[in-house]
């Protein structure tokens, strides 16, 4: 009704809300450089700068990162490596990416707003105001289904500052040189993140007293993590040729420490308080931290065994632990076996040299596992009520016990077969394998909830993965001015459920 201004003006318009919400974007990258050295030592070293302006309003992302490494060889015995990277970003996103994987949902709702409605807000008088127009609701609903985009993008505010240095050292030493080496290496990895976001009531319509506008967060990750890795080969010299041995012992450690804490508040005074130190009625306060650490030690035993360069054997043995188990199985044994034939190295073929390259058999027998997914799950932990009686809070178990959690168990078959000929003008790949996962890891099995919980992680079955697959190449011409190559693959692959919980869901949807 032309008669009612603010009506009339403010849903009498034929806005383009993806093209309010886009900008011209730029990007600029710098990088430079330097490096040099002679026998005893070299080095390197670079900066670079990355600046890229978001095609959206209110994104952004700022990068500098550097690297220095130098290798020094102390002696014909003694190298060392060191290695350093350091990287500050500091990342400007759309407030609703904070909150869902859809980095564009922003836009969608840009696509999906009406365009007879205004970005900003015309009076009673039908005079255009620098207000946003953002009514709590319209005919197609309510935030967060629809809201003003242009208002999220330029008030909201969801950035990501990080920092992350990654020193890396690695000393090796012929302790018998041709015959015994010994390599350690240590990488440390620190991570400190830090995420403010601020929700205005201005972009949504919601009445300034919702505990949902206003609403300011400031959340701190700060992860220390450490890994090493001591190899010992030993490559014994033996007379007779025919004969090649090399042993391998390999340590690795892991650990990984997270310190995490979090505050929001809601209901500051103004959209222009954006911080969670400012006023605000807290009807919606949160506070939060946490400490979690996570290990693991492995220790690997390999044998490598050559006879006449045609003959080929490896074993293996390897032994983890892991600290989200429970005591009775945190460690794990996995042995591995596999053999190489090169039958075309074999006397009686050597008639063929001139039609084949090289016709080998493979086989290998392999056991690898997979720790659980969380940690702590083998503790059982308690957390407060959301209300209280008497001033008092209640406390209840917060999960369950799981002390019987195994490793995932992967067993893999495998054979292969290679054939080359005519000077690799032909080439012929075939692979049969057949993998076994026993305790298959299920997160969230349903079971009845008057034990006080509706849900378990638990080991609950078999699978097999079995197939085959040939790879086929063919070379009709290859000189210095041209080279034509043809080549081709087929396989199968299949996924067999051997054996599964009976709480596995087999049926979706409402029964």
């Amino acid at each position: 009704d032309p008669n009612d201004p603010y009506w009339f003006f403010n849903y009498s318009n034929n806005t383009n809300w993806i093209k309010e919400l886009t900008r011209i974007g730029n990007s600029q990258d710098h990088n430079i450089s330097i490096n040099g050295g002679g026998e005893k030592a070299r080095y390197y070293a670079s900066l670079g700068y990355f600046n890229q302006v978001g095609t959206t309003i209110g994104t952004g992302l700022t990068r500098i990162n550097t690297r220095i490494n130098l290798d020094y060889n102390v002696s014909n015995r003694i190298r060392f490596r060191t290695d350093l990277s350091f990287t500050h970003s500091d990342n400007d996103r759309s407030y609703v990416s904070a909150f869902t994987s859809n980095k564009d949902l922003l836009r969608n709702v840009a696509y999906a707003k009406m365009p007879n409605m205004s970005v900003y807000e015309y009076n009673e008088f039908g005079t255009l105001t620098p207000n946003y127009f953002s009514p709590l609701s319209n005919i197609q609903g309510t935030a967060p289904t629809t809201y003003n985009p242009v208002a999220m993008a330029s008030s909201a505010k969801n950035t990501i500052l990080s920092d992350r240095i990654i020193p890396h050292f690695q000393l090796q030493y012929d302790l018998k040189p041709g015959v015994w080496m010994a390599s350690f290496d240590v990488q440390f990895d620190i991570n400190n993140t830090k995420s403010q976001s601020f929700l205005p009531q201005i972009a949504t319509g919601q009445r300034w007293t919702s505990s949902s506008v206003n609403l300011a967060y400031d959340g701190d990750v700060d992860v220390f993590g450490v890994t090493s890795k001591t190899s010992l080969m030993y490559t014994p010299k033996i007379k007779n040729k025919k004969h090649e041995l090399t042993s391998l012992w390999v340590l690795n450690t892991s650990d990984i420490k997270a310190v995490s804490q979090q505050a929001s508040v809601s209901n500051t005074a103004s959209d222009q308080f954006t911080d969670i130190t400012n006023p605000a009625r807290q009807t919606s306060s949160t506070l939060s931290s946490s400490v979690t650490q996570t290990r693991s030690v492995g220790l690997l035993w390999n044998v490598h065994y050559g006879f006449l360069d045609r003959y080929i054997l490896d074993l293996g043995i390897r032994g983890d632990g892991n600290s989200r188990f429970g005591p009775a199985y945190r460690y794990g044994l996995f042995p591995s076996i596999s053999g190489k034939w090169i039958f075309s190295d074999e006397p009686f073929m050597k008639k063929f040299n001139n039609f084949i390259d090289i016709l080998a058999f493979r086989f290998s027998y392999g056991q690898s596992g997979n720790a659980p997914k969380y940690d702590y799950s083998f503790f059982s932990t308690y957390s407060t009520m959301g209300w209280s009686y008497q001033g008092l809070s209640g406390v209840v178990p917060s999960n369950m016990e799981l002390q019987n959690l195994r490793w995932e168990t992967i067993i893999g078959r495998n054979l292969g077969l290679n054939l080359s000929l005519l000077n690799r003008r032909v080439t012929f790949d075939a692979e049969f394998y057949s993998n076994r996962t026993k305790n298959l890891f299920f997160n969230g099995l349903q079971i009845s909830s008057f034990t006080g919980f509706n849900t378990v992680n638990m080991n609950v079955g078999t699978m097999d993965n079995l197939g085959w697959e040939f790879n086929f190449g063919v070379t009709p011409k290859r000189s210095k001015e041209l080279t034509i190559e043809l080549n081709m693959n087929i396989a199968r692959n299949i996924n067999i459920i051997r054996e599964i919980s009976d709480l596995y869901p087999r049926e979706a949807g409402n029964i």
